[in-house]
C-alpha cells in the first residue's frame, strides 16, 4: 500500500501564533521545475549558500503557493485578523513562514516524502 495522502498538514509556531496548513503535494510540472533549487539547499553547506538556495526555492515556487495551499489557520495580524497564504508569499514579513511552508510542500511532494 501506498503513503501517499491528497493533502498533508503542518503546523508551525510563527511571531507568536500557532499556523496549522493544509496543502496538497506539487504536479509533475511544478516540482521538475523548482528540483534544481530544492537540491541546492539540501547540499548547502554554509549559511550564505543556504540563503542562497531558500531564495532560489522562494522564487520558484512562492507564487505557486496559494494554488496549493488548502487552507491556512491560526495567523493574525495585530488587528487580529485572518492573514492570508497571499499575504505570506507576498509580504517580505512572513518570508520565513513562506520558506518553511515552501520546503515542506517540496519534501512531502519527493517520492520519498518527508520521512527521509
Amino acid at each position: 500500500m501506498s503513503n501517499f495522502t491528497p493533502l498533508v498538514n503542518k503546523e508551525y509556531q510563527f511571531d507568536g501564533d500557532t499556523v496549522k496548513v493544509q496543502f496538497r503535494r506539487l504536479n509533475r510540472k511544478d516540482m521538475l521545475a523548482a528540483m534544481p533549487a530544492f537540491k541546492k539547499l539540501r547540499d548547502a553547506e554554509t549559511e550564505d549558500e543556504n540563503n542562497e538556495a531558500i531564495n532560489d526555492l522562494l522564487n520558484d515556487i512562492a507564487d505557486l503557493l496559494p494554488n496549493y495551499v488548502i487552507s491556512l489557520e491560526g495567523l493574525t495580524d495585530a488587528d487580529n485578523g485572518e492573514v492570508t497564504i497571499e499575504t505570506v508569499v507576498n509580504e517580505m514579513y512572513f518570508m520565513r513562514l513562506c520558506a518553511l511552508i515552501a520546503v515542506d510542500v517540496m519534501k512531502e511532494s519527493s517520492v520519498s516524502g518527508g520521512n527521509e
